[in-house]
């Protein structure tokens, strides 16, 4: 027995083509390509219509970032240096903290040197940027203010 199926036109090209009525949304599409074709041209998922769009900022820390990175990991031992877990506990590569913040640096270099980097597992980062050490509140801060 085959599945009652209905016509309808594709939201893209709209070229007739059949679809079961279980399947019939707002937006119908005769292929992938005609989707993605479609939200392309639409741009219903770029830049502040994307779910992962995050105020607009990129963050970039520097040509030197990984392998700064890489070393503060290794100098920490690889542990955490607010709880203490270790790598292979937490499964999976601990994050690194600026303890000066990057945004309020104007410098990449002087941001990732070592002595301004920290290992810690994501919950303990989390926790760091609590209150008033949250990334949306270093704006009114300068480096100054800090040392």
């Amino acid at each position: 027995m085959l599945s009652r199926q209905v016509t309808v036109n594709c939201s893209r090209c709209n070229e007739p083509f059949n679809k079961k009525p279980s399947g019939l949304r707002t937006l119908n599409f005769c292929t992938v390509n005609c989707m993605g074709t479609y939200y392309s041209e639409k741009q219903l998922f770029s830049g502040e219509n994307s779910g992962t769009w995050n105020g607009g900022k990129i963050t970039y820390y520097g040509p030197n970032w990984l392998a700064q990175r890489r070393a503060a990991r290794k100098r920490d031992n690889f542990t955490c240096q607010r709880c203490g877990i270790g790598e292979p506990e937490y499964g999976q590569e601990l994050s690194v903290h600026h303890l000066i913040p990057f945004a309020i640096n104007n410098d990449y270099q002087v941001a990732n040197e070592l002595i301004n980097l920290l290992s810690v597992c994501e919950p303990c980062h989390r926790i760091i940027h609590s209150g008033d050490n949250h990334p949306s509140k270093f704006n009114n801060f300068s480096v100054d203010d800090i040392v």
